[in-house]
């Protein structure tokens, strides 16, 4: 599809074009004619007849002459409105073999065009770029895509996200589709880039340890339980661990807060970074809440310390025995800060 090139477009009559059932947009004929926007444009169609041009190939079967590439609602439309001829732009046998991708570049200038729907045309190219490829590293293919489908970098970055979960489970999409579910697109990506990839770099034995499906399909029991709400949470919550743990310490201590997050079904982003960042501050709003919020509980300590009835209390050995401990290793946190600050 070089640029400026000149396409012949013919007449042909729309019953003699067969429906592809492999269609681009994947939409059902139930869900085309529930579609208020599909009414509209038969109504066009009744009027003015099909503006833009069909994209078929030839397709000698039964009474078909040519199997449609692009336009599946325009040529419903068009059936459906009687109408005699509709133009086509007839593929020759050169652009037959890249159909797909034919197909794929058309979609891409059209805003309705779904994320979902962009992906379930992507594993199609995908996979047959990876018959020619052969087994090729994921950046060898990432770049032949990028060459053949035209799509900028970070669009197609996105993409190879949720192909990983596709790969993993082939109906991901059609859940993604389904109004009811939680999961959502963006879901995939932000899953992918600010939590699986982190780990990927900074703790593989924990990929080594669970296993990589296993991690993608507990973050998605997460999105599920609405446990991992917003699609932003990942962006919001986890990414900045991964960027602020520098030392040793840091380090240790979110792989210790990451494998309690993956073992505990309702562990959200928020609780693991409040523990992070109650360890370890990340900037200076959040050790002023800290300090503030050490005042505070020192506050209420000592107003439940002063209100204590110490003479009734002495006879319950046990909770005497068991506050005492608390408070000496409380004493000794205390003057181990007070140290620090002098």
């Amino acid at each position: 599809m070089g640029a400026g090139k000149k396409y012949k477009i013919d007449e042909k009559d729309p019953k003699l074009i067969a429906f592809n059932p492999a269609n681009v947009r994947d939409e059902t004929e139930e869900e085309i004619e529930a579609d208020e926007s599909f009414q509209r444009l038969k109504d066009s169609v009744c009027k003015f007849g099909v503006l833009v041009p069909l994209v078929v190939k030839p397709h000698k079967r039964g009474d078909k002459e040519f199997i449609l590439i692009d336009g599946e609602r325009r040529l419903r439309a068009a059936v459906a409105t009687n109408q005699k001829t509709v133009p086509v732009h007839i593929l020759t046998e050169s652009e037959s073999g890249n159909e797909m991708l034919y197909a794929f570049q058309i979609h891409m200038l059209r805003k309705e065009w779904s994320k979902t729907a962009q992906a379930r045309s992507l594993v199609k190219i995908v996979n047959d770029i990876k018959k020619e490829l052969g087994k090729k590293q994921e950046k060898e293919l990432f770049d032949t895509v990028q060459e053949e489908t035209g799509y900028n970098e970070t669009s197609l970055k996105d993409l190879f996200r949720v192909l990983r979960y596709v790969d993993m489970n082939g109906e991901i999409l059609d859940e993604i589709d389904n109004p009811k579910s939680n999961v959502k697109f963006s879901h995939l990506v932000q899953l992918e880039a600010s939590f699986v990839e982190q780990i990927e770099k900074t703790f593989p034995e924990i990929i080594k340890q669970y296993g990589i499906e296993t991690i993608r399909n507990k973050l998605l029991d997460k999105v599920r339980a609405e446990v991992i709400s917003s699609t932003r949470e990942p962006i919001n919550e986890l990414l900045p661990l991964f960027i602020h743990s520098k030392t040793a310490e840091q380090k240790q201590y979110l792989k210790k807060l990451i494998i309690d997050f993956l073992d505990n079904e309702s562990k959200t982003p928020e609780d693991i970074f409040r523990s992070f960042e109650l360890k370890f501050p990340i900037n200076k709003e959040d050790l002023l809440k800290l300090v503030k919020e050490a005042e505070k509980k020192m506050e209420e300590l000592e107003s439940i310390m002063n209100n204590l009835q110490y003479t009734q209390f002495s006879i319950y050995k046990r909770l005497k025995d068991s506050l005492a401990k608390k408070i000496d290793s409380l004493i000794k946190v205390l003057k181990k800060a007070v140290r620090k600050m002098k």
